[in-house]
């Protein structure tokens, strides 16, 4: 009886970890709303489009702009975040890239699609078009420190 005991013990815990509410453990559940304050000087809601957090060591996290202007997510790694915003993928103009068999496949989309792996879903809105720069890891400007548990990170975007 024991060793049936002891043999499912670990199972036991590894499930009561998965089954958390508070998801993984040192991460960070963030959210908050993207505008964009153009020539005007008034700031409207970035309605479509993908932020990504670039960590140092863990990768990069895409999450949905919602057509309100508003990102959520969870399970982000602590510390200091690299942000990007890019709103190209939600252009009317701008054709989806196409992949084929010959040599013209060398040429590469000039936006970055929006990823099916962005967290965050809901229906996306209008396109607003932002400057370039801010879909650039070296060029945004944009970071955050990122702490345990839940907070709330505005992103107000200008020319």
């Amino acid at each position: 009886m024991k060793k049936r005991i002891i043999s499912v013990l670990p199972l036991v815990v590894v499930i009561s970890f998965g089954c958390s509410k508070s998801g993984l453990p040192n991460s960070a559940r963030v959210s908050g709303n993207v505008t964009y304050k153009g020539k005007d000087g008034v700031a409207k809601p970035v309605t479509a489009g993908t932020l990504i957090f670039f960590t140092k060591n863990a990768g990069n996290y895409p999450i949905v702009i919602r057509a309100d202007g508003t990102y959520s997510t969870s399970d982000i790694p602590l510390g200091e975040i690299v942000v990007t915003v890019e709103t190209e993928s939600a252009n009317p103009k701008n054709k989806p890239p196409e992949y084929g068999g010959g040599k013209d496949d060398e040429k590469k989309p000039k936006f970055s699609p929006r990823p099916d792996s962005a967290k965050g879903g809901g229906k996306a809105g209008a396109y607003v078009k932002i400057p370039q720069k801010y879909a650039d890891k070296k060029t945004s400007g944009l970071t955050v420190t990122l702490n345990a548990g839940a907070q709330k990170q505005d992103f107000e975007l200008t020319d």
